[in-house]
């Protein structure tokens, strides 16, 4: 079967879980109310805050109970209570994905944070390049947060060796019509991608529109219902 292009989930996959969840979590939480009061003027932030109340406004009339927020003025600890309460609920909403990204890009710019990446990723990286396969990244974090992880990272500026990203603005990651719809925009036919994830729904969702995919075995990684996926346990069986 031909393969001309890979598509790559980043947590679990790329990236180890718990450097997203006992690193980059945890920094968002206590950076963003610093991180609004400083940009609250900026019109690119009122858009995240506005959104970020819509939200709001659409989890209390579906019945939800998030911390109080005050339609009056701005409260950034309000904000904030809000913030970690999307968090606390796994939600990934877009303005809170936005915030977050921009959090982390002031810690990866000041030298606070490096993305980490599994061993395996750069010799990877380096041997599709020379095999000229693109490589594209589809993830629930918004574009800026992995451009940040992966131009940041511990491994140095990896962002040479990839050729698109993809967030949850292209589309829900277990819905099929994602996956269309990042196969067009790349140019490609389904059947000549590879979608390799930690997360079974995922897979299930590109393999119906053809997508060749793998399931990736980290350490670290969250159990997962059986399937018939083929894994692999690191990018080295991927060039082998």
């Amino acid at each position: 079967m031909q393969l001309d292009v890979l598509l790559l989930d980043i947590e679990g996959t790329i990236t180890p879980i718990d450097f997203v969840y006992e690193t980059l979590f945890p920094f968002a939480r206590r950076h963003i109310r610093e991180y609004i009061e400083q940009n609250q003027d900026a019109q690119s932030d009122q858009e995240d805050l506005t959104q970020l109340k819509i939200q709001y406004r659409i989890d209390t009339e579906n019945g939800l109970t998030p911390p109080r927020w005050e339609d009056s003025s701005f409260d950034s600890l309000a904000i904030e209570r809000y913030v970690h309460w999307l968090m606390d609920h796994d939600r990934k909403v877009a303005p809170l994905k936005s915030l977050q990204g921009k959090v982390w890009k002031s810690g990866y710019e000041t030298g606070m944070l490096r993305g980490r990446v599994f061993a395996d990723v750069l010799p990877a990286f380096q041997l599709l390049q020379r095999m000229k396969k693109p490589i594209y990244l589809f993830s629930s974090g918004s574009v800026l947060a992995q451009q940040l992880l992966i131009s940041y990272s511990e491994s140095g500026d990896l962002s040479q060796y990839i050729n698109g990203y993809f967030d949850t603005t292209t589309g829900s990651k277990g819905e099929p019509q994602s996956y269309e719809t990042i196969a067009a925009n790349i140019g490609v036919k389904a059947s000549n991608m590879l979608f390799i994830s930690d997360v079974v729904d995922e897979l299930d969702a590109a393999k119906q529109i053809g997508m060749q995919v793998l399931l990736a075995r980290r350490p670290g990684n969250s159990h997962q219902r059986e399937s018939l996926h083929t894994h692999i346990e690191t990018f080295d069986e991927l060039v082998a």
